[in-house]
Parts: C-alpha cells; sequence; structure tokens
C-alpha cells in the first residue's frame, strides 16, 4: 500500500456579476500556516489590484473551510519543492489533480454506470449488479464455467 501524506485543501469560488458562481478550483498545501500565509498573500495582492475595496465585477474567493485530506507523494514532493522555492501552496483546476489513485478508480467506476445508465436505460442498481457479475465471471476458470454451465462471454 502506497504512503498518504496529509496536506491542506481549499475550494474556490468565482463570482460575476451577470453570470452568477462558479467552482474555480482549489489550492493545495503542506500546512495551515501555509495555508493562512497563501490567503494572506492573495488578500494583499487583491488589495494592491483594487485599492478602493469596492466590490470587482469579478473576484475569486475562498468556499468554506480549508480541509485536511491525504494525497500520495508526487503531490507532496512537489509542495515540498514549492515551499522550497518559497511559495506557499499551488493553485489545481480539478479534484483529479490530487486524488488518490483508489478514488480517481472509484470515480471512473461512477462514470462508467452513469454512462451505461443513460445509455441502456435501465436502473444504477441493474448496472452495478452486471459489472460485479461480469468481473466475478472473469475470474473464474474455464473448467469453472464449464462446471457452472455458463455460456462464453
Amino acid at each position: 500500500m502506497r504512503k498518504l501524506y496529509p496536506v491542506v485543501i481549499e475550494e474556490y469560488i468565482e463570482s460575476e456579476r451577470g453570470w452568477g458562481q462558479r467552482p474555480d478550483g482549489y489550492s493545495i498545501h503542506l500546512t495551515m500556516e501555509d495555508y493562512k500565509a497563501y490567503q494572506n498573500e492573495r488578500h494583499t495582492a487583491e488589495r494592491l489590484h483594487n485599492p478602493s475595496g469596492e466590490t470587482p465585477e469579478c473576484y475569486v474567493r475562498a468556499c468554506g473551510s480549508p480541509i485536511t485530506k491525504d494525497v500520495e507523494a508526487r503531490i507532496y514532493r512537489k509542495l515540498k519543492k514549492l515551499k522550497e522555492e518559497g511559495k506557499n501552496g499551488m493553485r489545481v483546476w480539478s479534484k483529479s489533480d490530487f486524488e488518490t489513485n483508489g478514488e480517481k478508480q472509484a470515480r471512473e467506476i461512477l462514470e462508467e454506470e452513469r454512462k451505461m445508465v443513460a445509455q441502456q436505460r435501465k436502473t444504477p442498481a441493474e448496472v452495478h449488479r452486471e459489472r460485479i457479475t461480469k468481473q466475478a465471471l472473469a475470474k473464474l476458470t474455464e473448467e469453472e464455467k464449464r462446471v457452472l454451465g455458463l455460456k462464453p462471454l
């Protein structure tokens, strides 16, 4: 099993006058202190960009509270390298950028099942049962299939 490392993740939302709100990615940090420093840097840059303090036409803000999540070594190493360069985190625009392999596999299976439901007009339970049955049958030997009287797939 791969070793996982805890990091701090914050979700962002973009607001644009006349268009509403939409997701705008995530920031990932080694520690809560790095997260706070990153937020201070963002706010300082915003004040320099918008000294009047009026609400701009379009802006990005943190959505909710930061969470701690385990990530794989590749993400952790990247954050450590950025920290050595004096950066307090990084922005990503998709959850797949920090998901573990197991989470990616689960998401891909769910997406595949949703497509099958839409294409075949079957219930999610029927599609899931078919997938599990196919996986189980694929593990059987030819002799076991013959004994059970199963047709070849």
